[in-house]
């Protein structure tokens, strides 16, 4: 066969593209993203369609641009040229194709391109003539086998049937035997099963009989457990007259008890208050001294934030500057020479200082007031004197300095009396609080005083008053409680009667009691061990009663066994032998198919391992190494390829040795290294000689020159 062009319509990235082919090499040398890939998915789909286990594949060719998918496809087949146009749809059943005579534009009534044509399905395509990086995961068929042998329709249908044969018989192996089951894997565990089922029927039998004096001898022991039962109720009873008098001496006894405990713990608490139990009033006396204490505490605290001590010394300091200001006043010097004029101003002032000494003395601090009013009255009589008399006129100078010195005695005095009337209520209030302040620490240290003398009469030990308090009010309501409890107990005992007890016989009928109980429980698990061994006995019995059915089912399962075993013993001869007929078959297709691998491999000389290439029945490579055979998966990858090259050529030249070849090699040379490269384009070179090569790369290193 051989492809003459490839016209795509619309094919993944393809669309409106033209490709003409010739025989020898096509080669298509361009870079990644060409479309190298999609036209030889083209190719092979024009040939072969999309099944419908390649849903992922026709949907990733779909059209890019959403046209027309698909194309045609002209091939020469027996030096006829034919046209194949194909349109895809969405699933293999909207697909539509025709074939054409070229020459007479005759329809063919055909469908499929690749069977007719290569006389190959797609499977045995992929094997053979189209070869790429991937071609090592190819495997043989039927079909590829009767293409090699170019057998007659009727040696084909017996290969193809040799093929169903062993198919069918292998079916007909596992069925009866098989990893997972099988019938006869089925009878072996079912007999095993009834075997065991016999084996348990046997040892049930014995155990049966085992089991029946074991009964009896329990129902023995139980006949003699009811009598001492009886004995018991007897004894029980007669003690019973007694019990009144023992249940009273016992309540006696524990009430004594209970009383001395009482008693000791009494000594144990009352060790705390050696001098005797506190009332009541003196300790709810030392509580409310222990608020006091806290309120009056919290009082102080709080007095010892405020800030009254800084209004009272704010006030002495002003004090003493006002003092000092008056004595400045005193020691001024005054002028001997005044004038009349001025001396009547001086009346005019210290009468002023009289009145304002007065009004002080009555409003604010009467010392102060009397003191000024005191140096007001001095000044006026020396003013009236020195204006009766005949003074000489005063200098300007010195009357300047006199009024400035005057000015600054009335501007500091002014200041102290506006700090006295802003400061008044303050003041006061701050002595008072000072007082306050004293009282309170001196009733604090008295309080402490008062309460520790109080804890002074107990032996305890405390951190705080609080805790030591309530430790105390607890334990005089505890004391409290056991004195109570102890009168209480004392009562009672003078209840009871205490000369009958010595009459009293010394049985115990709880002891009798606790001994019935005893032989009460052991009656009752006699009774539980004869109701399971009757109904085990009864088990054993049905079991043993199997026995029978048991081996003839057993009889049944083993001739089963035989019938099966021997049919598959049958089964495994008669493959045998369809092997060995379907071996002796094959040789016809080997050997032609060897010798043309061997041709291919001499040219690769220096690989030794070439030189010993042998082809299974199965189309499987192994080579011989030493003596022994091995699988060509045990080569390097790059031998592998090499060698699966050739196989390829090999067969494609046993497969078409009547027709031209047409190969298809999409970058198949990806992993040889330059030596073999080089080799296999020699040999693509003579092949391409009478027939066509399609062939495509990426790597400039790849092309065939």
């Amino acid at each position: 066969m051989q492809i003459v062009s490839a016209n795509i319509i619309n094919f993944g990235k393809l669309s409106d593209a033209k490709f003409d082919f010739t025989l020898g090499v096509n080669q298509i040398f361009e870079n990644n993203g060409y479309g190298k890939t999609t036209l030889m998915a083209f190719i092979k789909a024009m040939l072969y369609g999309f099944s419908n286990k390649q849903k992922a594949e026709r949907e990733h060719y779909a059209p890019w641009n959403k046209g027309v998918y698909g194309g045609t496809l002209v091939l020469i087949a027996g030096n006829t040229e034919y046209r194949i146009e194909r349109i895809f749809g969405s699933t293999p059943s909207k697909d539509s194709i025709r074939i054409y005579n070229n020459k007479t534009l005759e329809l063919l009534d055909e469908t499929e391109v690749g069977t007719k044509f290569l006389g190959l399905d797609e499977q045995s395509f992929f094997y053979t003539t189209y070869i790429n990086e991937n071609m090592l995961n190819g495997e043989p068929n039927s079909t590829l086998i009767a293409k090699l042998t170019q057998l007659n329709a009727n040696e084909q249908q017996d290969l193809t049937n040799y093929d169903r044969a062993i198919k069918n018989l292998e079916e007909a192996k596992k069925n009866i035997k098989n990893s997972r089951g099988g019938e006869l894997s089925q009878i072996e565990e079912q007999l095993n099963l009834t075997n065991r089922q016999i084996e348990e029927a046997v040892l049930a039998q014995k155990e049966y009989e085992q089991t029946i004096p074991n009964i009896e001898l329990l129902e023995n022991k139980n006949v003699e457990n009811k009598k001492n039962l009886a004995s018991f109720d007897e004894q029980i009873e007669k003690a019973s007259k007694g019990q009144g008098t023992k249940e009273s001496r016992k309540a006696f006894m524990q009430i004594t008890q209970e009383q001395q405990q009482l008693q000791q713990e009494l000594t144990k608490q009352m060790l705390v208050f050696p001098l005797g139990l506190p009332n009541d009033n003196s300790i709810e006396t030392c509580n409310e001294k222990i608020i006091q204490l806290k309120s009056c505490s919290q009082d102080i605290s709080s007095l010892q934030n405020e800030n009254f001590k800084n209004i009272i010394e704010d006030f002495d300091e002003k004090q003493n500057k006002s003092n000092e200001i008056i004595g400045k006043q005193k020691n001024a010097s005054t002028p001997t020479h005044a004038n009349k004029k001025v001396h009547i101003t001086g009346i005019v002032i210290s009468s002023l200082i009289v009145t304002i000494g007065i009004a002080l003395s009555f409003a604010f601090n009467a010392i102060l007031g009397s003191i000024l009013a005191f140096i007001g009255i001095i000044y006026l009589i020396y003013s009236i004197i020195k204006t009766t008399k005949k003074q000489p006129i005063m200098q300007d100078t010195t009357l300047t300095d006199l009024s400035k010195l005057w000015h600054t005695y009335f501007a500091s005095m002014q200041e102290y009396y506006d700090f006295i009337a802003e400061q008044k209520s303050s003041i006061k209030e701050a002595h008072n609080k000072q007082k306050e302040l004293n009282k309170l620490i001196g009733e604090q240290d008295k309080l402490q005083d008062e309460i520790k003398m109080f804890f002074s009469n107990f032996n305890i030990t405390y951190d705080n008053f609080d805790k030591a308090i309530q430790d105390i009010k607890l334990k005089v309501i505890e004391i409290k409680k056991l004195d109570a409890t102890l009168a209480q107990t004392t009562k009672q005992l003078q209840l009871f009667d205490t000369s009958a007890f010595n009459a009293l016989e010394d049985v115990d009928i709880n002891t009798l009691k606790a001994q019935k109980n005893q032989i009460f429980t052991q009656f009752e698990q006699i009774k539980q061990e004869i109701s399971a061994l009757e109904s085990k006995r009864d088990a054993l019995m049905l079991k043993a009663e199997k026995y029978q059915t048991l081996c003839q089912t057993a009889q049944k399962l083993e001739e089963r066994k035989l019938e099966l075993t021997d049919k598959y013993t049958k089964l495994n001869y008669t493959i045998q032998f369809l092997e060995l007929a379907k071996q002796q078959l094959g040789t016809k297709y080997i050997l032609p198919t060897q010798e043309k691998l061997h041709n291919l491999t001499q040219k690769f000389s220096s690989t030794k391992v070439f030189n010993n290439i042998r082809i299974k029945d199965d189309l499987s490579l192994v080579y011989e190494q030493d003596g022994v055979l091995h699988n060509e998966n045990s080569l390097s990858s790059g031998l592998r390829h090499t060698l699966n090259l050739l196989y390829r050529f090999a067969l494609a030249q046993t497969i078409f040795k009547d027709d031209k070849i047409c190969l298809f090699l999409d970058d198949a040379f990806y992993c040889l290294d330059e030596q073999n490269l080089n080799a296999i384009k020699s040999i693509v070179k003579e092949l391409a000689q009478d027939n066509q090569i399609i062939y495509f790369t990426c790597s400039k290193e790849r092309v065939i020159d």
